[in-house]
């Protein structure tokens, strides 16, 4: 279980391959953890040796809840009360997409402590999928196991995907009203807390924030949904935006094509193909999750915005979720 803490390299989101089961809370992906990281020697995006449980975790969190792990997370042992510093929620109450956390001999925990992503809850029961857990698979192999809710030292809820709790985010609140208009491109320094987005949309989810005293590299500037943003390009080569200034006037295009399916404003869609699951009606946004073909859902809405027609509902975190059906 050992690991270390090198350095923090923020934002670095993979692509999701989550597939959604329907019927129950379940999020198993199995042993999708990077195959160049599975041989060799070296550190992951997050400064985690790579295959231990930290690294497993870091990068789960990032691909599936779409969370990138703030610094100061070393050997697991420690992750528990690091979080709680940070001002997230650990608790004994499982979500699918908590982080189960282990202290030293604890449900076969090593002297380092252990970590694993919590992929299903059922009852009192969960299903945590990891890495670097031998139960005769070997060394640094995944592994899945179920076991009683009560097994662990507790659940770090960092964004949770589903389950009976809520997401406890660190409480900061800031305006973002700079005086100036921006220069095309440039460096920008925060004067506040500033969400960073997957889209220049106040509804898509912010996936990481800029403190005041932070700087940023942009390449381009976007007048969208009634602000300005600053955008660049990740570590992950994905675009990111962040609100500058409210410019008062949505500019947001909403449209829905000649070819749109007629659907009702609400009820239960069934899906003929791989369907992405999203935080906003973006076609920008990265994919949270699926669903495939013959899956279905049951949606409270409809939107028309970027050219298609969406459905939307309320996930298992509360957090509203956005499908494209066009």
């Amino acid at each position: 279980m050992k690991t270390k803490y090198k350095s923090l390299i923020l934002l670095s989101l993979l692509g999701s391959s989550l597939a959604l089961n329907t019927t129950s809370e379940a999020a198993v992906l199995g042993d999708n953890y990077p195959t160049q990281w599975k041989s060799g020697y070296g550190a992951d995006s997050w400064g985690m040796y790579l295959r231990q449980c930290t690294s497993f975790v870091a990068f789960r969190l990032s691909s599936a809840n779409g969370f990138s792990l703030p610094g100061g997370y070393g050997n697991a042992i420690s992750w528990g009360s690091v979080a709680r510093s940070q001002g997230y929620r650990v608790d004994m109450t499982p979500a699918v997409g908590s982080v189960a956390w282990f202290s030293a001999g604890v449900n076969g925990a090593g002297g380092y402590g252990h970590v694993a992503w919590v992929a299903e809850v059922n009852g009192d029961t969960v299903t945590i999928e990891e890495y670097n857990y031998d139960c005769g698979q070997g060394p640094e192999k995944y592994y899945r196991r179920s076991f009683h809710k009560s097994q662990v030292s507790g659940y770090i809820h960092f964004k949770d995907l589903g389950g009976s709790t809520v997401t406890s985010s660190p409480s900061v609140q800031s305006t973002p009203t700079p005086s100036s208009t921006l220069s095309s491109s440039g460096t920008y320094t925060f004067t506040s807390r500033h969400g960073i987005k997957n889209a220049p949309q106040q509804s898509s989810s912010d996936i990481a924030y800029y403190d005041a005293g932070s700087s940023v590299r942009y390449d381009k500037t976007v007048i969208s949904d009634g602000y300005e943003w600053l955008s660049y390009i990740s570590y992950s080569g994905a675009r990111r935006y962040i609100a500058i200034r409210s410019v008062g006037t949505s500019t947001t295009a909403t449209s829905t094509t000649a070819s749109s399916p007629s659907i009702a404003s609400s009820g239960r869609y069934t899906f003929t193909k791989r369907s992405e699951i999203k935080n906003s009606p973006s076609t920008s946004d990265s994919a949270l999750a699926y669903y495939d073909a013959g899956s279905s859902v049951n949606y409270d809405k409809v939107v028309s915005a970027d050219g298609h027609q969406w459905i939307s509902y309320i996930s298992y975190s509360g957090a509203r979720r956005y499908i494209a059906i066009d």
